[in-house]
């Protein structure tokens, strides 16, 4: 639909930056061993209209725990501010409780999970 996909990319500094992405990518797996674009230029976030954010768990009001490496805490303060964020989860990832939210952490406008989808965003 004329749109362009792009998966992120992790640095051994600890940053993360996306690559384009098409079914004929070359792939490769990272130190996570996850498969990450291996080539292309990096697509700028202020690029981005949507983004995808894996997370370990999230709450009723769009915060999310993720795997404690900081890679999305990072990145997603420089996405514009009306690039949807949306967390993909499983429903036993939601918790009833209110999780942490520190200054860096930045919430879901939604979360996706396989009973359909929490949004938050005005």
């Amino acid at each position: 639909q004329g749109g362009q996909v792009a998966l992120p990319k992790v640095e051994q500094s600890g940053g993360m930056f996306f690559l384009p992405y098409t079914p004929d990518s070359q792939l490769q797996l990272n130190r996570y061993n996850i498969a990450e674009p291996s080539q292309g230029q990096p697509v700028s976030p202020e690029a981005f209209d949507a983004v995808l954010v894996p997370l370990v768990a999230f709450d009723d009001h769009g915060n999310r725990l993720g795997m404690g490496g900081g890679y999305y805490d990072r990145y997603l303060p420089q996405l514009r501010p009306e690039a949807c964020r949306i967390g993909v989860a499983f429903s036993n990832q939601h918790s009833s409780e209110t999780l942490p939210n520190d200054t860096w952490d930045v919430t879901m406008h939604a979360v996706v999970t396989e009973d359909g989808v929490l949004e938050w965003r005005q």
